[in-house]
Order: C-alpha cells, then structure tokens, then sequence
C-alpha cells in the first residue's frame, strides 16, 4: 500500500488509486470520484 499526500493550497483535488473507478461508472451514473472531481473542476 502507498499512501501519498499533497498540500491542499497546491491542488484542490487529488486523489490517489490502484483501482478501477471507470468499471463502475455508467452513462447516467459516474462512479462518485469522477462524480468529486468534476464537481472541483467547475467550482
């Protein structure tokens, strides 16, 4: 296991994964990380 951190007044979102969010996102149902980050981006 790894385990990373960065300041967040340097980035306002990161998130670190081994996994596999995209298996699990559908058209009309994104997996909430995907969900997270472009909630971040538009803010």
């Amino acid at each position: 296991m790894q385990i990373g951190e960065i300041p967040q007044e340097k980035h306002k979102f990161f998130i670190w994964t081994q996994g596999h969010p995209e298996f699990t996102s559908r058209q009309l149902k994104p997996n909430p990380l995907f969900e997270a980050f472009i909630k971040a981006c538009i803010s």
